[in-house]
């Protein structure tokens, strides 16, 4: 089986990606690290590396192709189109989410425009646009949970995480009304 875990940064995507892959003893790859490994960027902006996402896509096509049990994270994941089995969506309450990426030292225009991708669920609608098996899964609970979750979607047991179930109306009306935004 070939699972994408995707979502905006710091919703958790690695951690909850090496913890599956070490229950499952599956090989875990990160985009991250093929886009610096095969130096597949475009230049840079904002001092952030621009990727080649048509360059991505055929790179992560090549390494999924002959690989039976995979799990990919990234978030630019959601973007491309791979041969995967299930695309699983890290969801994180915008107001987590913030205080996560302000602990990584995150300028606040970078944590503006993450928790105003997460808000908007950018992602899901992204992954659904490229993929059919689309789930989401809220990591703002405990680590465990969202391990536990995403092994009921990979056991196929995933109907309650199908994408909209998971909305953050009421944070984005706060973060606009605090003028975030």
């Amino acid at each position: 089986m070939k699972i994408v875990v995707t979502g905006v940064p710091g919703t958790g995507k690695s951690t909850l990606a090496k913890a599956l892959g070490k229950k499952l003893g599956w090989d875990v790859l990160g985009a991250n690290e093929v886009v610096k490994k095969r130096r597949l960027w475009k230049g840079r902006e904002r001092g952030a590396l621009v990727v080649d996402m048509r360059r991505l896509g055929r790179e992560m096509g090549k390494i999924l192709n002959g690989k039976k049990d995979v799990i990919l994270e990234g978030h630019l994941l959601c973007e491309i189109k791979l041969d995967a089995d299930k695309i699983i969506v890290l969801r994180t309450n915008p107001k987590l989410l913030r205080r996560r990426l302000s602990a990584r030292g995150y300028p606040e225009r970078k944590v503006n425009e993450n928790v105003m991708a997460e808000a908007l669920d950018y992602c899901t609608q992204r992954a659904e646009m490229n993929y059919k098996r689309v789930y989401e899964i809220d990591t703002g609970k405990r680590a465990g949970k969202s391990l536990e979750d995403t092994l009921r979607v990979v056991g196929g047991k995933g109907k309650t995480f199908k994408p909209g179930g998971i909305s953050w109306g009421k944070e984005l009306e706060r973060e606009v009304s605090r003028g975030n935004f």
